[in-house]
């Protein structure tokens, strides 16, 4: 394996507007990508404690000698190339351990990619991250938080509190195993309780090999609102924190294996205020019927950002071919199969 890019995640997560300068070497040449570079370099210089680095510098817009809201300034005439980015920071000793895991198996690592933003590859279009969208990537342990305005990442942050959560308090009030209670979440639960019948039983299988015994619907139901709401709450708190009064996002898009959860589109929309949806990748290619869910969604935004990026230049983008994923996950399939046999 030739290297590796690495999705990372977790409450140590958090981002950082800033903005860097740097004069066009070459102002009737037009600006280069080594120009572009260094705008971003000079962006990076945040007065950060020991215990935290720099993941990754996400940039934003850019302007050319005090012309605004450009998107991309390659060939561009100007004497002075301003950038606007979001610097990504996390915990040193998480970073640390997480790459000498890799390193410890001989996978060089190209680079490290926050996790909602390789969702929102995946789960969002053009249009959505235009005029202003919000992705929840619920996980087992936290929810990524991502918001996309005028067609680049806005602001994120990480919530610590995820689909694991959901599944301890319906283990801890049923007595089951988290498997069993992750079962009864995903085939029986549900967040949102209005015009709903809840008097359904449902049979739940107990540790200690007890009996399987029975309950209506709408008890289960009844443990798992509460934890939602919870959610759905800090990240309505934090959205009025984070966000400037003159953004108002057209929607929010929910993804990740929690988004499965049945009425919690219905439940966003009431605590949110905005149209909620849930969202897979697309993607019509081999082995769709394994991909194209929501579970897959930060696994297949991170191909798709590595077929447009090219990581290990930094900064410079690379044009895809159609069958670049393809053939990505043809040759991720040859691997695993290799310890079949």
């Amino acid at each position: 394996m030739d290297g590796a890019l690495i999705s990372i995640s977790g409450s140590h997560i958090a981002a950082n507007s800033s903005r860097g300068t740097a004069p066009v070497l070459d102002p009737h040449g037009g600006v280069t990508h080594d120009d572009i570079r260094k705008a971003i370099e000079a962006s990076r210089y945040l007065m950060l404690p020991p215990e935290k680095q720099i993941v990754d510098i996400i940039e934003q817009d850019f302007s050319l000698d005090g012309q605004s809201g450009i998107k991309d300034p390659l060939g561009m005439s100007g004497m002075n190339l301003e950038v606007g980015v979001q610097i990504i920071t996390g915990s040193t000793s998480f970073i640390n351990n997480l790459t000498k895991c890799i390193l410890k198996l001989d996978i060089p690592i190209d680079g490290l990619l926050l996790g909602g933003l390789a969702s929102g590859e995946a789960v969002l279009n053009s249009d959505e991250k235009q005029v202003g969208i919000v992705l929840l990537d619920i996980g087992a342990g936290t929810t990524d938080v991502a918001v996309f305005k005028d067609g680049y990442l806005l602001n994120s942050w990480v919530i610590p509190v995820g689909g694991a959560h959901i599944d301890n308090d319906i283990a801890v009030y049923f007595g089951t195993s988290r498997a069993e209670a992750e079962r009864l979440k995903i085939e029986h639960g549900r967040a949102y309780m209005e015009g709903v019948d809840d008097s359904d039983p449902i049979e739940i299988d107990h540790v200690g090999g007890e009996d399987r015994t029975q309950v209506p619907k709408g008890m289960l139901s009844q443990v798992i609102q509460p934890r939602v709401s919870e959610l759905l709450r800090i990240i309505r708190g934090d959205m009025e924190n984070n966000l400037p009064p003159t953004v108002l996002p057209a929607g929010v898009v929910i993804t990740c294996g929690t988004a499965l959860l049945d009425g919690l589109p219905e439940m966003a929309e009431e605590i949110l205020g905005f149209k909620a949806r849930v969202a897979s990748p697309k993607y019509n290619g081999p082995f769709s019927d394994k991909i194209s869910n929501t579970f897959s969604s930060t696994a297949f935004g991170m191909l798709s950002w590595a077929a447009k990026h090219s990581v290990r230049a930094g900064y410079s983008a690379v044009p895809p071919s159609d069958s670049v994923i393809h053939n990505v996950i043809n040759t991720i399939t040859k691997f695993f199969k290799g310890f079949s046999k």
